[in-house]
């Protein structure tokens, strides 16, 4: 069995919580024995890399149904937009303070 689709299998398997302990143990020992192996461990599982994990996961011919990839996309347009709600709400409290010490010096 070629290391690359078995051990794919085994974090693909992971990813899906659907590994067995003794799946689990076999994972871990490939993961401690090289740093190259943690590396792609990590990249894997790795939600900003999802892209290119299911590029490699095909690529070693691991099935990724089942897994539920995050969206990492867009995340900082809602920051953004929430940046200018604060900015629009700030104007809008500086103007009201404006208008009240302006009703006070009449």
């Amino acid at each position: 069995m070629n290391e690359k689709y078995k051990y794919g299998t085994l974090i693909a398997k992971l990813m899906r919580d659907r590994i067995t302990d003794e799946e689990a143990k076999e994972l871990d020992d490939w993961v401690c024995r090289k740093e190259e192996n943690m590396k792609l461990f990590e990249d894997l599982i790795n939600d900003y890399k999802a892209r290119w994990a299911r590029e490699w996961f095909a690529a070693a011919g691991v099935s990724t149904k089942g897994i539920k990839w995050k969206k990492t996309e867009g995340w900082y347009r809602s920051e953004r937009k929430a940046l200018i709600d604060f900015y629009i709400l700030m104007a809008a409290m500086f103007l009201v303070l404006v208008g009240i010490y302006f009703l006070l010096e009449i």
